[in-house]
């Protein structure tokens, strides 16, 4: 049996991000690409339009979390979202990306398959000899056990408030996970690419590979380029086909 991955993709309408989200919609994260064993969430803190609880809500793919968009306050999104997962939904990982990041769900889910069910901290770790040892947020796989033990302790997670040295989302958790609960980080590939180099005749597809990550740059055209690879390379998987 396949082990059930909820994708909790960070989401914003602010300053362009809605078009990186649409991307998402319309590539690696479209109906015909979604694994029966994967759901897919979209985490928004405030939006237009939504009245937002002082608990977290979902409607439809969304959810929703009572604090302001920013920075800063993705690691309030994310450890609720936790927290509604794990009172809410069955399942063995949750695996966290940005809407920076085309995730191929179909090769994410059989790496999956290989990796432990318990103690599972598993993404791109980072190199910063000045924080703690952490994985990258954009994009994160965490197991059951931990998130749970996240939720648990989240008393203990550093959070960015007034008078506090500013870290992100990804290093709060990466300190938690791994200085707090001692485990060790599952080492993720990843390739970085800007649109420039996707369009390059010297770039190198790797389609083994299930993260293509865009760093800070908000271009959607990147998620189109990266899906127009795959279903080159890969055309007879349906997970990987047209739309």
């Amino acid at each position: 049996m396949l082990n059930k991955i909820i994708v909790g993709v960070l989401a914003s309408d602010n300053g362009g991000y809605a078009n990186m989200v649409q991307a998402c919609r319309d590539t690696c994260y479209s109906k015909s690409h979604i694994p029966e064993n994967v759901s897919v969430f979209y985490i928004y803190g405030h939006r237009q339009g939504i009245t937002t609880p002082e608990k977290s809500k979902v409607i439809g793919d969304c959810f929703y979390h009572n604090h302001p968009e920013s920075r800063r306050n993705i690691i309030y999104k994310t450890i609720a979202f936790f927290e509604y997962c794990c009172d809410n939904f069955e399942f063995d990982y949750i695996y966290r990306p940005n809407c920076g990041s085309y995730v191929n769900l179909s090769i994410l889910n059989g790496i999956a398959n290989e990796l432990p069910s318990k103690n599972l901290y598993f993404g791109t770790k980072s190199n910063n000899e000045n924080l703690p040892a952490y994985a990258s947020g954009a994009g994160i796989m965490i197991s059951r056990d931990l998130v749970e033990k996240i939720v648990s302790n989240k008393d203990k997670i550093v959070y960015p408030h007034d008078g506090q040295c500013f870290v992100m989302d990804d290093v709060s958790i990466g300190a938690a996970l791994t200085e707090v609960f001692n485990v060790e980080i599952t080492d993720a590939p990843r390739v970085d690419v800007t649109y420039e180099a996707l369009k390059s005749v010297a770039f190198v597809f790797e389609p083994s590979c299930y993260h293509y990550y865009f760093r800070h740059t908000i271009d959607p055209r990147c998620f189109h380029e990266v899906h127009k690879y795959f279903k080159i390379r890969h055309p007879e998987q349906p997970s990987l086909g047209g739309e």
